[in-house]
């Protein structure tokens, strides 16, 4: 009754009469159960399997699984990480199961830094000699034993926050050469100067301007602050 009565809002405004919504509520009574754009899609069959077939049915599944955990189980350590253009550096990943080459990018973060997880022993702390396969397996692909991960790393994997940290100072560099070759070619060709200076007035900063003398303080500014966030 209270879905009923939700669609019948959903379908009526204020100013419908009682006639109306009465005749609102006799249609979705008759088209309740018909979805048109469901039928386009679902077709009514009435498949019936014998005892045997199902048997038969059973017995394929099973061998199916049965084969692909055996080949998991027998390629545990076969991936590896390869370069698949020297020049570019780019890196895929073998999986010999599947029997297809991936790109690292779409594996998780661990496989993109530069210590990825180890293949013949559980802890991926470099340091570790511990042989015990029980700890944690962080998200980001990496596993450690609880001492580890907890003690030695203080709940951070090392090798992920190196790698952020990492790109996060390369793609700073690279922005801050756009803008200082923006800057020395705008110069050079005598383009049209920024003097855009701003009212002490409003801004309470007497050295706050947007020209090419200073544009490089407002950048190392904005950096820190970014730093500092």
């Amino acid at each position: 009754m209270e879905n009923f009565h939700s669609s019948l809002r959903r379908q009526i405004q204020k100013s419908n009469t009682a006639a109306q919504i009465i005749q609102r509520a006799q249609i979705i009574d008759r088209m309740r159960g018909n979805n048109s754009f469901a039928n386009v899609f679902f077709e009514k069959h009435n498949i019936r399997y014998s005892a045997k077939q199902l048997e038969y049915l059973e017995k394929h599944t099973a061998l199916f699984l049965l084969q692909l955990f055996t080949d998991v189980y027998k390629n545990l350590n076969s991936p590896k990480i390869i370069l698949s253009n020297a020049r570019s550096k780019s890196k895929v990943c073998e999986l010999p199961t599947l029997g297809i080459q991936v790109d690292v990018k779409i594996l998780p973060m661990a496989w993109n830094t530069t210590h990825p997880p180890q293949m013949n022993r559980f802890c991926d702390l470099e340091e570790c000699s511990n042989s015990c396969e029980v700890g944690c397996v962080l998200t980001c692909g990496h596993a450690y034993h609880y001492e580890c991960f907890f003690l030695q790393l203080g709940s951070q994997c090392q090798y992920c926050t190196a790698y952020l940290v990492s790109g996060i100072e390369y793609n700073c560099r690279i922005f801050q050469k756009s803008v200082s070759s923006f800057n020395e070619a705008s110069t050079d060709e005598h383009t049209v100067e920024l003097d855009m200076e701003v009212d002490d007035s409003d801004t309470g900063n007497d050295d706050f301007s947007l020209s090419h003398d200073n544009i490089d303080l407002l950048f190392a500014r904005a950096l820190n602050t970014l730093t500092s966030v």
